[in-house]
């Protein structure tokens, strides 16, 4: 038995169908001040800045009705109405994307496109270096910054147990820092030691430890510095760790050190030319892939993705400045 859908009730379902999409388009711009407050608890948005939002919709919305005439007058009524509510549906689509920290927002939405479990660890561009580090002239971390970052990526220091080993996963900005939270990190490491168990140790964190040498006097701002990494590798006697895995250097790097191998991962971005860094390992693009053992074993070895060039920062002064 077949059914026929006669022109009357064609007309009608069409009718039906663009008004339900005029109908949404309506309450759609009104959601904003009644979403406002969960959005602020990712973005901080002041009264004065949603002001501003709302203008900016108002003004826009004016503008569009002449320029949506325009559209429905070149292309017709069907075609100019398809267009629009495209538009429209693509506009609203991309306030997903919005944030006053862009870098960070989209830095995880395209870490969550990779399908894959993720732990995050912060570096200095993420959340400002050490207050030890002051004399370089770079920004600081703050409790504010450390929210921003929390807001976007969860902890900034954690442990994670895998068969046969422990990840200890720092904050390396808050390595002589002063901020109160720094205390909660160091009573994490200690906790982390106590109750390690038969497992091996894995340490994590964006700077690596030092050079050469562990009492190495120099503060260079591209390794912990001295004072700090004292502190760290006494909390850290109980349990030496096993592995220790780290970057910011932009090069890749294996080394042992009492019975510790350290692993510095490059960039999957840039390198940095040498009459601004000097040579310690590889400046290759790439990434550092460990495999960790349930037998306590470890193999850590450096993955160049095919096709990806190993680009100099200082060829791109508008990404980052002049080098």
């Amino acid at each position: 038995m077949s059914t026929q859908i006669t022109a009357h009730d064609f007309r009608w379902r069409i009718a039906i169908l663009v008004s339900a999409a005029i109908a949404i388009s309506y309450l759609d711009r009104q959601t904003l001040p009644v979403a406002i407050k969960a959005v602020q608890k990712d973005i901080p948005i002041s009264n004065e800045q949603f002001s501003l939002l709302n203008t900016a919709f108002l003004v826009t919305y004016g503008l569009m009705y002449a320029i949506g005439g325009r559209v429905l007058d070149v292309l017709g009524t069907r075609a100019g109405f398809t267009v629009c509510m495209v538009f429209w549906s693509l506009a609203c689509a991309s306030h997903g994307l919005a944030a006053s920290v862009p870098m960070l927002a989209a830095s995880r939405l395209l870490h969550d496109e990779l399908g894959l479990p993720l732990r995050f660890l912060p570096g200095n561009h993420d959340l400002g270096d050490s207050q030890d580090l002051a004399a370089h002239g770079a920004a600081l971390i703050t409790d504010e910054r450390r929210a921003r970052y929390l807001a976007h990526f969860g902890a900034d220091f954690w442990t994670l147990d895998v068969p046969g080993w422990r990840l200890l996963a720092i904050n390396a900005q808050l390595l002589g820092s002063d901020l109160a939270v720094a205390a909660d990190q160091e009573d994490a490491i200690v906790e982390a030691t106590a109750s390690l168990g038969a497992r091996k140790l894995a340490l994590f964190l964006h700077m690596p430890l030092f050079d050469k040498a562990a009492d190495e006097p120099a503060m260079t701002g591209r390794f912990v510095d001295p004072a700090p990494r004292r502190a760290l590798l006494a909390r850290l006697c109980i349990a030496p760790p096993a592995l220790i895995a780290s970057g910011h250097v932009h090069q890749y790097r294996e080394s042992w050190s009492d019975g510790a191998h350290h692993v510095w991962a490059p960039s999957t971005g840039y390198v940095i030319p040498d009459r601004r860094q000097p040579l310690y390992g590889l400046k290759q693009v790439g990434y550092v892939e460990h495999r960790l053992e349930p037998d306590g074993r470890h193999e850590s070895r450096l993955v160049q993705v095919p096709g990806m060039p190993t680009l100099n920062i200082a060829d791109f002064p508008e990404a980052y400045g002049p080098i």
